[in-house]
């Protein structure tokens, strides 16, 4: 493994051979060994992962290293350390508002790159990176903007975290011999300059798409397949993987080398799949599972206000919204309060525009609805006989507080091409079906609003006045609906993507008594919720 220590490498070594040993020794295994299996091999794969991400950024520090000292005008300009600076915080030849990014990854396009600089909390006025480059040029709205940025990226390089880069990527401020990469991807936000420029380059960068006609196809494309058939397909993609296995770790082996009995044993029998399957664990809950819903406000194909998702990628040039309706994956609460939230941005109550992807400009942004639950919900499958008969008792749910104790048998779907299941615990593929009762309603249910304050013209008055007329919507469909509603909580958000940075405003808006709603109220505390079956709040 290169730089990675020696140690590291005999430990891998150890836990990867004890996992054969385990698959080897246990002749008639169960699900939940297949489980705990799966997550030992996991553990491993991250070890695996950590070492090399950490060669990889050993590497990269070391070729930057190389570039710097061989290069005599780069080696002159300042570094991302700020040495070298003059009085006004830059280089002599810098403007202070610019920056270059080094190693980035050539994937990354435009969009992202921004919305990546603005998780810091700073706003770019102009972004330029070629496709296929490893180099962009970012030109910030202020000094200070940049500054921001530039102090934000240090700490999270120093302290890790989400928006860390792991040291691959580096920051340079213009100066002598600084190359910036030609002017071929760019977007400007600044006065003067409208996303629709960046939306244009990305639609002649990218072959034209247009948007489904079903929001459904974007979002769950599979929603109109039989479950028993994605059991079946899920189902043959892990028995390929396990004869993939068996393939890649013999040939590891060379000819005449004794190998595991695991892997002989594997490579004598019919399917050379490293493991038997006994079958696929279904979900419990096939509709309304999600317990957490982000929510697009933005336009539909008539252009009228909405609440839904995307009908495609933005960089495809597709910025309409569809009707989440008929989402199959998305709660009944979470697409009750997208509609009441519809109904209100369409109503005469409502004065601010929703948020257009096309000009990047709009007040409503975004919602979310996240619920939770103090009892579990686990319905055990029905049998194709029984779906059909009136005369059977709803289907029974299984009441567990403690995860560890699922049974997961109680969910097995059967693998016909395997000699041994374990009994008569599971069912056949064609036994299986799609009945399931009702959920419940959950226990608790936070919604959170985001709103851009830039573009309400009324300023605090205004804002304040549309944010008590939506919780009064809001309330109103927890009554007329029968939905539970513990917070509502509304974030304040300027920037291209909802993805809003650390620290963005979150302020609690009354349910009941909207006129005693403060702006400066923060939400701590607010938005706890319990989860019984992996006991956590």
């Amino acid at each position: 493994m290169g730089n990675v220590q020696n140690d590291d490498v005999q430990r891998l070594k150890s836990e990867l051979e004890q996992l054969r040993h385990r698959l080897a020794s246990n002749k008639h295994p169960t699900v939940r060994d297949y489980f705990q299996l799966t997550e030992a091999a996991n553990q491993i794969a991250k070890a695996a992962l950590s070492a090399c991400q950490k060669r990889a950024s050993v590497k990269q520090r070391d070729q930057a290293a190389a570039e710097n000292a061989n290069n005599a005008a780069v080696a002159a300009a300042p570094a991302a350390n700020g040495a070298a600076s003059d009085a006004n915080g830059g280089p002599q030849e810098d403007d202070g508002v610019t920056c270059l990014l080094h190693h980035l990854p050539k994937g990354w396009g435009v969009p992202r790159l921004q919305a990546y600089v603005e998780r810091f909390g700073a706003k770019p006025s102009e972004v330029t990176k070629p496709a296929g480059d490893t180099n962009a040029i970012i030109v910030f709205e202020s000094i200070q903007d940049r500054s921001k940025f530039y102090a934000e990226f240090q700490k999270a390089e120093q302290e890790g975290g989400a928006a860390s880069s792991a040291g691959q990527f580096t920051v340079r401020f213009p100066g002598k011999g600084m190359k910036r990469p030609a002017a071929t991807a760019t977007v400007s936000t600044a006065a003067g300059c409208t996303q629709q420029q960046r939306l244009e380059k990305a639609q002649q960068r990218r072959p034209t798409k247009q948007a489904k006609a079903d929001i459904r196809e974007v979002v769950c494309p599979w929603w109109g397949r039989p479950y028993k058939d994605q059991l079946n397909d899920k189902m043959t993609a892990v028995k390929d993987m396990l004869r993939h296995l068996t393939e890649k770790v013999s040939s590891t082996y060379p000819a005449g080398n004794a190998k595991p009995d695991w892997l002989a044993s594997a490579l004598r029998s019919p399917s050379k799949q490293a493991a038997t399957l006994p079958g696929i664990i279904r979900s419990p809950q096939v509709n309304g599972y999600r317990n957490k819903a982000e929510f697009t406000v933005g336009l539909d194909g008539a252009e009228q206000p909405i609440v839904g998702f995307l009908l495609g990628n933005f960089v495809d040039g597709i910025t309409q919204v569809g009707d989440p309706a008929g989402c199959r994956h998305m709660s009944p609460t979470a697409l009750a309060y997208a509609a009441a939230m519809t109904a209100f941005l369409r109503s005469s109550e409502n004065k601010l525009p929703a948020w257009d992807k096309r000009c990047g400009k709009g007040f409503w942004r975004l919602l979310v609805v996240r619920e939770g639950r103090s009892s579990s919900f686990l319905p055990l499958p029905t049998p194709a006989a029984q779906a059909g008969n009136p005369q059977q008792a709803e289907p029974a749910v299984l009441q567990l507080n403690v995860l560890a104790d699922v049974p997961l048998e109680k969910w097995l779907v059967r693998n016909p091409d395997a000699a041994d299941v374990g009994g008569a615990d599971g069912l056949s593929l064609s036994e299986v079906t799609e009945t399931e009762p009702a959920a419940p309603p959950p226990s608790e249910v936070m919604v959170m609003v985001q709103v851009d304050p830039s573009a309400a013209p009324g300023g605090e008055a205004e804002i304040r006045q549309q944010l008590q007329q939506l919780a009064a919507r809001l309330t109103a469909a927890t009554s007329e609906k029968g939905l539970v509603l513990s917070s509502l909580l509304v974030q304040h958000h300027s920037g291209v993507s909802n993805a809003a940075p650390q620290g963005a405003p979150l302020m609690a808006l009354p349910k009941e008594n909207t006129a005693d709603w403060n702006k400066d109220s923060q939400a701590d505390g607010l938005g706890c919720f319990s989860d019984a079956l992996c006991d956590v709040k």
